[in-house]
């Protein structure tokens, strides 16, 4: 009897470990997929003889973000602003991210930085997921380099 009752408890034990460990895999891939599908990466380009543009987004709420990929030479520097349409707005830049993917942020609604490599810039705009208050709304950015 008692190796009946010690084979059928390590038997219940195994069982409902392997229940949780599925369902917190499941959890886990379903978020990633999700920020993911919310990620948008938009060129940005600026008319011949022009140093700044203007341009106007749209955030959708948590782990939605905007990635804005611009040319830019070394040297050079970045300076960009966010206006959003309604306050208070829970937006900022996330990241700056350099051509050879070096991380820097993140920052508020001004960023100014003097690039140190040229190529294929990326400037993120996300809100701060710490802050938790969704932010659905428009806003205007614009980005200039000298």
């Amino acid at each position: 009897m008692y190796k009946i009752v010690m084979l059928a408890s390590l038997f219940l034990m195994v069982a409902c470990s392997g229940q949780g460990n599925k369902k917190t895999e499941a959890a886990t891939e379903s978020t990633t997929t999700e920020i993911t599908k919310k990620a948008e990466e938009i060129t940005v380009t600026f008319a011949p003889g022009e140093t700044s543009v203007k341009l106007n987004g749209h955030i959708h709420g948590l782990k939605d973000s905007k990635t804005y990929v611009f040319e830019a030479k070394e040297g050079q520097t970045l300076s960009a602003n966010i206006a959003p349409a309604t306050q208070p707005a829970n937006i900022r830049f996330n990241q700056l991210i350099s051509p050879t993917n070096k991380m820097d942020g993140p920052f508020g609604l001004e960023i100014s930085s003097t690039l140190n490599e040229s190529g294929k810039w990326k400037l993120v705009v996300a809100e701060s997921l710490m802050n938790g208050e969704d932010y659905i709304g428009d806003y205007e950015l614009i980005i200039s380099l000298k």
